[in-house]
């Protein structure tokens, strides 16, 4: 099975967390995943899987997993926005006994010393035209460490992340955003980068994608506010690793 192309260890004293993110170029995509690896064993279980939408170039990989869940690899909890579509993956888990969770803004998952989820899209009752707009949005956070990963969303979802007084606290400064809908111009709005200001942006595209992503206008806006770009068609999977207060990246 194909892994996502951006990757994320977090220190939390004797274990670390991994997280998968991002698409392949085949479409086997690993939305987001949260493991505890304990130092000298493999991965024998996956506390969370975290979906944004239905689109395949993100639940493909995630079908992979589950068909993978039994003996050998156990799945305990799938996080997913309360849209249609997700039939497949509810009767699967379901079949598999994997605990089904819905999130909407405020939903929040404590995971393990400090370490947590926060969904900060969509509200309850938001209404949508296009299913990206549905993307559910996370922040990841560890001590001063912050990631939003915010899936597909566009600026009609942006505008409304920015009106939430609380979340709009939350979002100042990350330290990492996955850039929305693979750097579409549609997306990355001036008023939600300038109150991000990510010090790094990761954009997932394919090689030679049809659409023509990231676009230059996202790219010059995150550059207007001095953000460290990584474009995974051209630098490669992205490893970002936090421990004791400091954060890397490094290519692969």
């Amino acid at each position: 099975m194909a892994i996502g192309d951006i990757i994320v260890g977090i220190d939390i004293g004797s274990s670390k967390v991994s997280l998968v993110v991002g698409e392949v170029n085949n479409f086997n995509q690993v939305e987001l995943v949260y493991t505890v690896e304990h130092k000298c064993k493999g991965i024998k279980k996956i506390d969370y899987i975290f979906i944004s939408h239905t689109d395949n170039d993100h639940i493909n990989g995630i079908m992979e997993l589950i068909e993978l869940s039994g003996s050998d690899l156990k799945i305990k909890n799938i996080i997913l926005p309360l849209i249609k579509n997700y039939n497949n993956i509810i009767k699967k888990s379901c079949e598999k006994g994997i605990n089904i969770n819905y999130v909407n803004t405020g939903s929040k998952f404590n995971l393990k010393n400090d370490f947590s989820v926060t969904c900060i899209h969509p509200d309850n009752g938001y209404i949508y035209s296009d299913a990206n707009d549905y993307s559910a949005v996370y922040i990841l956070k560890k001590d001063d460490f912050k990631m939003l990963l915010t899936g597909d969303i566009e600026k009609k979802a942006e505008d409304n992340i920015l009106k939430n007084k609380d979340v709009r606290e939350e979002l100042k400064n990350m330290t990492v955003l996955k850039a929305a809908h693979h750097g579409s111009a549609s997306s990355s709005g001036e008023e939600f980068i300038k109150l991000v200001n990510p010090e790094v942006t990761v954009i997932s595209c394919g090689i030679n994608n049809r659409y023509g992503h990231p676009k230059e206008s996202t790219l010059e806006m995150l550059k207007k506010y001095n953000s460290d770009i990584y474009v995974t068609k051209e630098c490669g999977q992205v490893m970002i690793r936090y421990t004791k207060d400091k954060f890397y990246v490094k290519t692969l």
